[in-house]
C-alpha cells in the first residue's frame, strides 16, 4: 500500500485532513489508544479485503505502516 492510498483511506473512514497528514505523522497522532489502532486497522483490512494482523510499535509513522500493511498482503 503506498502512503498516499493510505492518507487517502484516513481521509475517508475517519474525516483526516489530508493535508494535515504525510508519511512522516506518527501513529499516535491518528489512534491514540489501542481500540483505535484496531479499528484503524480493521478499515485498512476491510477497505483491501484481507485481515491485517501487525503490531505497530509506538514509534511508528503512516510510512512504517504502509509499509507493514504491503507486506501483510504479500
Amino acid at each position: 500500500m503506498k502512503v498516499e492510498e493510505l492518507i487517502a483511506l484516513l481521509h475517508e473512514e475517519f474525516g483526516l485532513d489530508s493535508d494535515d497528514v504525510n508519511e512522516d505523522t506518527m501513529l499516535e497522532e491518528i489512534a491514540s489508544d489501542e481500540y483505535e489502532m484496531q479499528e484503524l486497522l480493521g478499515c485498512i483490512g476491510e477497505a483491501l479485503g484481507c485481515e491485517i494482523n501487525i503490531e505497530p510499535a509506538e514509534d511508528w509513522n503512516l510510512g512504517n505502516l504502509a509499509e507493514a500493511v504491503t507486506r501483510a498482503e504479500e
